[in-house]
C-alpha cells in the first residue's frame, strides 16, 4: 500500500550543507547494496555516470542495481525554484538508486530487506505498478531515511524499486517523455504561464478520470445550483 506523508524535509536548510551529507548518505545506500562497485560508468546520460556493481559484491537481496550519483547541482536548482519555491529541505533525491528485480518476488523481498537496515526507516511509498502514471512509468518510489556519521542525524534518500522487463522498456520510452519535458517550454513562450506548472496541470488533468473532468465543468457552471446540475 501507498504511503504519502502530508510533507517531508531533510535535516538541513543549506543547499551547500544539503550536499555535504548526501555525499556521506550515499556512500551508505551505495554500501547497503554491494560491498564494491565497477569504477567505469556504462552508459552517461544528461552528465549523470551511470554505474552498476561488482556482481560478486552484490548483497543477496539484489538482482542488478544502477548508481546515477549525486543529482547534479544545475538539475537540483531548477527543480528547487520550480518545484519548492527555494525551500532546499524539500530536496529528496539528490541521493538517489534504482534496483532492478527480475520478479515482484524479489522485489518484495528486497523492500523488506531494506526496511531491516539498522536505524532505516521507509518514510513514502509511491505504488505505480499498482497505479501506473499518464506518462507511463510502473515502478515503486520510495524515500528512506537512512543514518548517516559525522554529526548529523538523517538524510533522506530516494529508492526506485524496478522488474527489470519493464525497466527496459521505460528506457526506450524516455525519448518521447524527453520530447515533452522540451515541448511545453516552447508553448508557454510569450506568455505568464509557467511550463512546470502547465505540465503538472496536463499530469493531473489525465489523472483523473473523463467523469472527474465532467464533474468539475458541470460545477464550474451550475454555480452551486442543483436544479441546474
Amino acid at each position: 500500500p501507498d504511503v504519502r506523508p502530508a510533507e517531508l524535509l531533510q535535516s538541513v536548510q543549506d543547499f551547500d550543507e544539503l550536499y555535504k551529507v548526501a555525499a556521506l548518505a550515499h556512500s551508505v545506500l551505495l554500501d547497503a547494496v554491494a560491498s564494491l562497485w565497477i569504477e567505469k560508468p556504462f552508459l552517461v546520460v544528461h552528465g549523470a555516470e551511470l554505474r552498476r556493481p561488482v556482481p560478486e559484491a552484490k548483497k543477496i537481496w539484489v538482482y542488478d542495481a544502477i548508481d546515477p550519483g549525486l543529482k547534479t547541482i544545475t538539475s537540483a536548482q531548477r527543480k528547487l525554484k520550480d518545484e519548492y519555491q527555494g525551500n532546499v529541505s524539500k530536496l529528496k533525491d539528490i541521493v538517489r538508486i534504482t534496483l532492478l528485480f527480475k520478479d515482484a518476488k524479489g522485489l518484495l523481498a528486497g523492500l523488506i530487506a531494506l526496511q531491516s537496515h539498522d536505524g532505516w526507516s521507509m518514510v513514502s511509498l509511491k505504488n505505480k505498478i499498482a497505479a501506473p502514471t499518464p506518462l507511463g512509468y510502473v515502478d515503486i518510489n520510495t524515500v528512506f531515511r537512512v543514518p548517516i556519521e559525522g554529526g548529523y542525524n538523517l538524510c533522506l534518500c530516494e529508492i526506485q524499486w524496478h522488474l527489470e522487463a519493464v525497466f527496459k522498456v521505460k528506457e526506450e520510452a524516455h525519448k518521447h517523455y524527453e520530447c515533452i519535458r522540451e515541448v511545453l517550454p516552447r508553448i508557454c513562450e510569450n506568455t505568464n504561464v509557467d511550463s512546470a506548472t502547465l505540465q503538472a496541470f496536463i499530469i493531473n488533468r489525465l489523472d483523473n478520470s473523463a467523469m472527474d473532468a465532467a464533474v468539475t465543468e458541470v460545477e464550474s457552471k451550475a454555480g452551486g445550483l442543483f436544479v441546474y446540475v
